[in-house]
């Protein structure tokens, strides 16, 4: 995207048929720095040394891989300033640590290990980094990560169709509540009940729980009915908002429309306690803790909203935050495998209500923002530069109003006759 502020030097900065000696008198001003790290391709070593004499910090983090020669590598390598030396391999262990996707080629040039050594690495954001980015690993290695303690690392394993499950964890997988909207987002589901579960003999323990159908091929799940025709209205979870508060307010999708209740269940809620990372183990959820969670869920929406909108807050909401933020939290322990927080429901809510209270106090307030598509309620952490992002997610809701906007385009435009 081109800069805003200066947007000629941008566009300067990003023309492929600029001079060297232009760019190197580019990367004196912001706007053509900005614009000099969107080229494809790599710069000359003299580009490469004015990046960095001007844009110290932030131009090294874009001067890695295989957009630098060997000299620049050696350069950044032993430069005085580990600001500068340092400023890629921080990038990537910030973009880990949050959980933002990357490639494979960042973290194993960050870390100084390769792939296969990475996802035996001790901190589970880092194996569940390195299975979101390595997308052809080979069986053997995504079925230790499924089978992987920590249940994100799981999830992320799972997010793709390819690698597919193995069949001897199929089962596993659509019992285990981390992974298990993602696996039977892949395979074909069926709303109708099995005979067999409603036979006064099944256990009832069993009728919620995933099972097969006649053909291998086909999944019954917990009776409820799950769609992909509707976008992302399945019950699969998202985190795309910056903060797992502002997700955990997310589960109640499309407020002023559809209203589509995340948490229809308390398994729901468990999984969700999974999946964002707030613990690694969780004793289940009754429908007590799910509504516990359901009225914490809105308190902290109405005060998000009131801390963007710049309102008061409610009186009601407050107390209810602060109240749960007082109980007992999860405690994080260290282990053999690393940190890991066991908790149950109850000191899980607490563990986010905390949360919630440093993000409504903290930094981060100005850059809370309300998604762009009119159907979607979700408010993120708008950290763009110039705050310029205008959607939760491209995939969720940034590509449906694009395509839209050009279907509407495509109908209103007047037909040209041909003579």
């Amino acid at each position: 995207m081109t800069s805003l502020a200066r947007p000629r030097l941008s566009g300067l900065g990003r023309n492929p048929a600029a001079p060297d000696a232009v760019l190197a008198r580019l990367a004196a001003h912001r706007a053509g720095r900005h614009g000099m790290t969107l080229r494809p391709g790599r710069p000359a070593d003299a580009v490469a040394e004015a990046l960095l004499t001007h844009g110290g910090h932030d131009a090294a983090v874009h001067l890695h891989g295989e957009r630098i020669s060997p000299a620049v590598r050696r350069r950044i390598a032993e430069h005085p300033d580990p600001a500068i030396r340092d400023a890629c391999a921080d990038f990537v262990r910030h973009s880990v640590d949050r959980g933002v996707r990357t490639g494979i080629d960042a973290p194993e040039e960050a870390y100084g290990r390769a792939r296969a050594e990475l996802v035996r690495a001790p901190d589970p954001k880092l194996r569940a980094a390195v299975a979101r980015a390595w997308c052809d690993r080979p069986l053997a290695v995504q079925a230790g990560l499924l089978t992987d303690p920590a249940p994100r690392v799981r999830a992320a394993a799972a997010e793709r169709e390819r690698p597919a499950v193995p069949a001897e964890l199929e089962d596993r997988c659509l019992a285990d509540p981390a992974v298990r909207a993602h696996v039977a987002r892949h395979v074909p589901l069926t709303s109708a009940r099995p005979s067999h579960v409603e036979h006064p003999r099944f256990p009832a323990t069993r009728r919620r729980a995933p099972v097969r159908t006649g053909s291998a091929g086909r999944r019954f799940l917990s009776g409820r009915f799950v769609t992909c025709q509707d976008g992302d209205m399945n019950l699969e979870h998202v985190f795309v908002c910056g903060n797992p508060v502002l997700d955990f307010a997310a589960t109640l999708r499309a407020r002023r429309t559809l209203r589509f209740e995340m948490f229809a269940a308390p398994d729901r809620l468990d999984a969700w306690f999974l999946e964002s990372g707030v613990v690694d183990t969780v004793t289940p959820s009754d429908e007590t803790d799910l509504e516990r969670a359901k009225a914490l869920r809105e308190a902290v929406y109405r005060l998000v909203t009131a801390r963007r909108l710049g309102e008061a807050y409610d009186a009601g909401a407050l107390d209810l935050l602060n109240g749960t933020a007082r109980m007992p939290a999860a405690v994080p322990q260290l282990t053999s495998e690393g940190r890991r927080t066991e908790a149950t429901p109850q000191e899980a809510l607490a563990a986010l209500a905390r949360q919630a209270v440093e993000l409504l106090g903290g930094p981060d307030v100005p850059l809370l923002k309300e998604c762009g598509n009119p159907e979607c309620t979700r408010v993120y952490i708008d950290r763009s530069r110039g705050m310029r992002r205008q959607w939760c997610g491209m995939e969720s809701c940034g590509n449906r109003i694009k395509a839209a906007a050009y279907r509407a385009r495509k109908r209103s435009a007047p037909a040209l006759g041909v003579s």
